[in-house]
């Protein structure tokens, strides 16, 4: 999607600075939790909870009564992947055999991301997934042998990012990004206000806010690695981030909802907006985009100028010139 000022950035992203049990969030990633409502598994009726324990990080699964059917420590500090500013988070296919831990309370913009793999039979570590950069879960496929994430390569345009496949097999990840082949778009630029995972986890939907509409929907294939971006005319200026998604007539039409109201309806069988809200002409009186625009940026400003004094503070402590240890 072509780039656009964010109208709700500001208050997503400082959610995340105090909601407990949530990561620090920066950019389109929210970032991962700790606790309940941890991770659903699709026709199961059990999931999976992280929480820091003394060693790491312990992930347990949990049963439908809160019993503890399995548990294991994992060193490092991770989370359950959240993939929308709803409190959606990572969703496990029904046959899938992995799950996947995202860091929790990493620094903004790392040099490089690790995720750790576990398995769902026993919980033991798979693999470990550490690149340089950084990167954000989105989804797996449905026999979990492909981990999708965002990229996210700009500190300054921290809403910017291009979708990526990871082969959990082979442990390398693929070329390319996977984009939009009907319109040749690769990178996009939005925040992720809510998900709907199709039945078979074969589809991931995310509703964003950004485009040039000021809103649009990404459609993951997680089984065939393409997707498709529709646009949603007439939701620039409207509250995006409290829309959610919902699925009609069978799974081929996809609704966009705001309250009981359907503001888009998209058709899922030639991804396609089939109905869309009046478009907004005038941008809100009110000033509060404009306030919340500015403390993204203030935020963001702050928290890499704290990151880089940490970092130069640790070299000073090495460096014999500032009466550091030689």
């Amino acid at each position: 999607m072509r780039s656009r000022g964010m109208t709700l950035v500001g208050a997503a992203l400082l959610a995340g600075l105090v909601l407990p049990g949530r990561a620090l969030a920066v950019g389109p990633s929210p970032g991962a939790i700790i606790g309940s409502p941890g991770a659903s598994w699709q026709g199961h009726l059990q999931r999976f909870e992280a929480a820091p324990g003394a060693r790491g990080t312990r992930i347990t699964e949990v049963a439908p009564d809160g019993t503890t059917l399995r548990s294991t420590s994992v060193p490092g500090r991770f989370g359950i992947p959240e993939v929308a500013y709803d409190g959606s988070t990572e969703l496990v296919p029904a046959r899938s055999s992995s799950l996947v831990l995202a860091p929790w309370n990493a620094p903004p913009f790392p040099h490089h991301t690790e995720f750790v793999v576990l398995s769902t039979r026993d919980l033991h570590v798979r693999a470990r997934v550490t690149l340089p950069g950084v990167f954000a879960f989105d989804a797996l496929s449905p026999d979990g042998a492909t981990l999708y994430l965002t990229q996210h390569a700009s500190a300054s345009h921290v809403t910017r990012y291009t979708v990526r496949a990871y082969d959990l097999r082979s442990g390398r990840l693929l070329p390319g990004v996977i984009a939009d082949r009907s319109t040749g778009e690769w990178r996009m630029d939005g925040i992720p206000a809510s998900r709907l995972q199709a039945p078979g986890g074969g589809w991931a939907y995310t509703l964003y806010e950004g485009g040039e509409d000021g809103a649009f929907v990404h459609a993951l294939d997680t089984g065939n690695r393409t997707a498709h971006c529709i646009d949603l005319p007439g939701l620039r200026y409207r509250n995006v981030m409290a829309m959610r998604l919902r699925l009609a007539d069978r799974g081929t039409k996809l609704l966009v909802q705001s309250g009981a109201h359907t503001v888009a309806t998209i058709d899922l069988r030639r991804f396609r907006t089939a109905s869309a809200a009046p478009a907004v002409t005038a941008r809100p009186s009110s000033s509060s985009s404009s306030a919340l625009v500015i403390g993204l940026t203030a935020v963001v400003v702050l928290l890499i100028g704290a990151a880089g004094a940490a970092r130069l503070r640790g070299r000073m402590q090495h460096n014999p010139a500032h009466g550091g240890r030689s």
